[in-house]
């Protein structure tokens, strides 16, 4: 599934994740998305992905809606793996706990990434992801 979305994405052809998401949701429990050049796995926001796939480690992190809209982007300095759980459990409320999935990646500087990916998601949607404009 990955090596498909990578290769129309790289022949320039626009791929709606609406388009996919009754055979994702049906046949897999992950779908792989290109982030400003940035290839990302993406996976389910359930506890047992989370404590499956994301790293205990710092990082940025993606939720994203059941149609694949990006809702939220957000950062953990100590582990993406805990904060991930914490939006899960509604700890960090209502908007990201209804996240249906989630991607992840390591940086050993996740508050200049989080700043970086947030500005780059502004510059081309012209507004922040849905709840990062209502989460402090």
């Amino acid at each position: 599934m990955c090596k498909i979305l990578l290769v129309v994405f790289l022949i320039g052809k626009i791929i709606s994740l609406f388009e996919f998401k009754s055979w994702i949701s049906s046949y897999h429990t992950s779908f792989c998305f290109v982030l400003k050049n940035l290839y990302i796995m993406s996976y389910i926001f359930t506890k047992h992905a989370i404590n499956t796939y994301a790293p205990d480690a710092s990082g940025i992190y993606f939720l994203f809606d059941f149609n694949g809209e990006l809702t939220y982007i957000g950062q953990s300095g100590q582990s993406v793996k805990l904060r991930l759980l914490q939006h899960e459990s509604g700890s960090m409320g209502t908007c990201t706990q209804s996240a249906y999935w989630f991607a992840c990646v390591e940086t050993s500087q996740p508050k200049v990434e989080e700043k970086r990916q947030l500005e780059l998601f502004k510059e081309e949607v012209g507004r922040l992801p849905r709840c990062n404009e209502i989460m402090p």
